[in-house]
């Protein structure tokens, strides 16, 4: 059956500290309204109201148009997910979607969100040229991710051994300086990181200890599990 769900997105400016304002992305779905935090701000005569985007007079406010053309696309994906089920739809479910959780509203972690969490909470107390090397490997996430999920993220429960090694061959083929491929050690290095967070994913419980484990992979090699020895690329045992 046809679904009549109705739906829009719209980014708006809030005051904010500073001077500053914040962008939210405003989602209508069936005339329910909420908005979305989306932790960037900006100078309100940089700002195109009747358009929802930055005027991109700079390169950082044109970056910044494309990480707000990234939401859209995300949010549109998640709507087209929920709306294959031909219920009915609203804006606080799609904005739960957004974020992971479930109709209930229990949180799902996803590596995304991992990772922004982790860097939020370790960088006051690692080492500036520590969380200058964490920023590096999120940002190689964040871009394998865009490029292999329509939803440019992942549960941290759907995590494989595939995702893995297809992370590596990304890190090798696609540098984030153009002509500077990351080397041997760097790629182990990022897969290191990676590691370390998914590890404190697992302290912390958000990731189910029953049949997950940052030390081990299933035999099959698709899903962590405690029966067999997990071989990250890159390290000693993966050679």
């Amino acid at each position: 059956m046809r679904s009549s769900n109705t739906f829009g997105l719209h980014f708006v400016l809030r005051p904010a500290q500073k001077g500053n304002h914040a962008i939210y992305v405003r989602i209508v779905v069936n005339r329910t309204r909420c908005e979305l935090a989306l932790k960037q701000t900006i100078d309100k005569k940089d700002w195109n109201t009747d358009k929802g985007a930055a005027r991109p007079k700079t390169p950082a406010l044109k970056q910044l148009n494309s990480y707000l053309e990234e939401v859209r696309a995300k949010l549109v994906s998640h709507y087209q997910q929920l709306n294959l089920s031909g219920d009915y739809l609203t804006a606080e479910m799609l904005k739960n979607s957004y974020w992971g959780k479930t109709a209930a509203g229990e949180e799902k972690m996803t590596l995304n969100r991992l990772v922004a969490l982790h860097n939020e909470m370790m960088g006051k107390t690692l080492e500036p040229g520590t969380m200058k090397n964490y920023k590096s490997t999120a940002i190689y996430l964040r871009n394998y991710m865009n490029l292999k999920y329509d939803a440019g993220d992942i549960y941290l429960k759907d995590l494989t051994y595939q995702f893995i090694t297809g992370f590596e061959w990304y890190i090798r083929n696609n540098p984030l300086k153009e002509g500077d491929p990351c080397t041997n050690n760097g790629t182990t290095k990022h897969l290191e990181r990676l590691k370390k967070m998914v590890t404190w994913a697992y302290t912390n419980e958000w990731i189910d200890k029953t049949r997950l484990s940052p030390t081990s992979f299933g035999s099959s090699g698709t899903r962590w599990n405690s029966s067999a020895k997990m071989n990250w690329p890159g390290s000693r045992a993966g050679r």
